[in-house]
């Protein structure tokens, strides 16, 4: 996801757009809810962190109202194609039972180590011969693993920053 919001940024920029004033040009429909889900996400995280202790349910249930944050708003630029994403990843966590697989070769390719997942609130391997692997994160871009999902909502996002955020006004332009 890094890749996606490095690209939106730099993209935006370059066709000399304000990512920082993106808010004069949409109306978010409730924003509550998604603050709230992401903040929820952090918590579990950081409750994996300390207890190795996951919450599956949770988790699932935060994806599924984040799910509901973006269906409120499809009428924005770029959501769509993020709700589709977002859709793929919830399957997969309901199918794989609240923690997103990841295949340990594509871990390899990447250079990371599949070895220890106490540690992660929102992950586990991808066991040989699953019939829905493609869901799992199992695209290798270096040093990450995505899926299918995350591709969508990479797209979405910067197609969400670069349409919806204004035009940089020049100096003099009262326009």
């Amino acid at each position: 996801m890094i890749y996606a919001i490095l690209a939106a940024l730099i993209l935006t920029l370059l066709l000399k757009r304000n990512p920082s004033k993106i808010q004069h040009n949409i109306t978010l429909r409730w924003s509550g809810l998604i603050v709230l889900c992401f903040v929820i996400q952090i918590i579990l995280t950081l409750i994996a962190l300390y207890q190795e202790q996951k919450y599956e349910i949770i988790f699932i249930m935060t994806f599924l109202g984040l799910l509901i944050g973006l269906i409120a708003n499809h009428s924005l630029v770029g959501v769509k194609w993020i709700i589709v994403g977002a859709s793929l990843n919830v399957l997969a966590l309901i199918v794989f039972g609240g923690l997103m697989p990841v295949s340990e070769a594509a871990m390899n390719m990447v250079g990371q180590d599949p070895t220890n997942f106490s540690s992660d609130s929102r992950h586990q391997l991808l066991q040989e011969g699953e019939f829905w692997w493609v869901l799992a994160d199992w695209v290798p871009l270096k040093p990450y693993v995505m899926s299918v999902g995350d591709i969508f909502v990479g797209i979405g996002f910067i197609r969400f920053l670069t349409v919806n955020s204004p035009l940089i006004k020049r100096s003099g332009d009262n326009s």
